[in-house]
């Protein structure tokens, strides 16, 4: 969800910006109108385009703004091949895939990028018109004489009726008047941001019916606005729930960890082993193998059973599992552990040695990663010298186990 909403946003600022950057650059082509030369227009078009700004440019339309960047002829497709672009990068550094693959994911996801810019788009663009004074769209043709029209009608128009004509009218009529121009009053007020509301939304309403356009244009937007305002309302409300437990379940998880199994070595030398041909070396000091403590690590790891301890010691060091089958150690499966360095802290901690003093001790405890294909296991061991020794507590390095391990076969 997060990869969705962070290329849909990204791919629409991408779109948007470069937009942007082409009807500055190529002002010329953008203010042309096929063949038609008008120097007049002409000039005062580019004027336009060199007055607004970037928050200018957010305040216009889509469409208009899909206009625009359509006039630029050869390269007006170029900001959508950016967008497209920018959403796979996000998506191969966020999914971890190959570009390919994640143009395949972006190109599938393509409705939901398309809702998420769309909601922002009227989001942003509505606020903003209505917050800061309109942008005018680009200068046409019109005439003076047809501008004086249109100031005329705004001015005088044809609803008014004559002031003077004052009639007896009973007092239910006076409070309906009353009510009505109270009403009247209200409309003027809202009227230009349903208007701005209706010129925003206008490349999503065009397709519909003429009597639904009629309804909306009546007023009926706003019934609309509310109903999707509740239905945000109550998902986003379902959705702070939802988060907020997961936060909850996050913190009681961190202050109360899973208990791991604590392992007892007193004891463990009386067990009887059966010898094999193999003999096993820790520093070069022979020892024999007692305990074997396994868990996955990380989510992607599958789940482990004691079976596996023998292949998986084969994978440390060749020839450690015909020792693990000799010697018959314990084998401890703990729960994931999603840090090599809290493993082995862990494992230090929960084995515990008869003696107490890890550097005067018969046991050297042994924790590091072993890498099973694209999988990777933290494997634990407790192996058991002849005498005390001073070995302890021994980290290993991935693919460092044969540094510390050796397994040879007796002459």
């Amino acid at each position: 969800m997060a990869i969705v909403v962070l290329t849909g946003v990204g791919a629409y600022l991408t779109w948007d910006g470069t937009s942007y950057a082409l009807i500055k650059m190529a002002k010329e082509a953008v203010c042309r109108d096929g063949w038609f030369e008008n120097q007049a227009v002409l000039e005062q078009r580019k004027a336009w385009i060199d007055q607004i700004d970037y928050s200018h440019w957010v305040r216009l339309p889509l469409q208009t703004r899909f206009e625009l960047t359509g006039r630029v002829p050869g390269v007006s497709r170029l900001p959508f091949v950016f967008g497209l672009c920018f959403a796979g990068f996000v998506t191969v550094v966020g999914l971890n895939v190959p570009f390919r693959l994640a143009l395949g994911i972006v190109l599938l996801q393509w409705l939901m990028v398309i809702v998420v810019a769309a909601v922002g788009q009227f989001a942003v663009g509505t606020g903003l018109r209505m917050a800061l004074p309109a942008t005018h769209s680009l200068p046409t043709l019109a005439t003076a004489e047809e501008k004086a029209r249109k100031v005329w009608q705004a001015a005088f128009p044809a609803e008014a009726v004559a002031a003077g004509e004052a009639s007896a009218e009973p007092a239910w009529k006076s409070l309906l008047n009353a009510a009505a121009a109270a009403s009247g009053e209200a409309n003027s007020f809202v009227e230009p941001y349903q208007n701005r509301m209706m010129e925003q939304l206008d490349p999503y309403l065009r397709w519909l019916p003429e009597d639904a356009h009629t309804f909306l244009k009546q007023g009926g937007i706003w019934l609309v606005v509310g109903v999707a305002l509740i239905v945000i309302l109550i998902w986003l409300r379902g959705m702070s729930n939802r988060l907020w437990r997961a936060l909850r379940k996050g913190r009681s998880g961190r202050k109360k960890p899973v208990a791991l199994q604590k392992v007892e070595l007193a004891g463990f030398s009386k067990l009887g082993v059966r010898q094999g041909d193999r003999r096993l070396s820790v520093r070069h000091l022979p020892a024999r193998l007692r305990l074997v403590v396994l868990a996955p690590a990380g989510s992607d790891s599958g789940e482990l059973h004691s079976g596996m301890a023998e292949s998986i010691l084969d994978c440390c060091v060749p020839g450690l599992g015909e020792i693990a089958d000799s010697d018959n150690p314990t084998v401890v499966l703990w729960p994931r552990q999603y840090s090599l360095e809290g493993f082995q802290h862990a494992l230090f901690a929960h084995v515990n040695r008869p003696e107490g003093d890890p550097k005067r001790s018969r046991y050297a405890l042994l924790g590091g990663p072993i890498m099973l294909g694209k999988f990777a296991i933290h494997v634990g061991m407790a192996i058991e010298c002849d005498d005390i020794c001073a070995l302890g507590n021994i980290r290993i390095g991935k693919d460092r186990w044969t540094e510390a391990v050796t397994v040879t076969r007796k002459a």
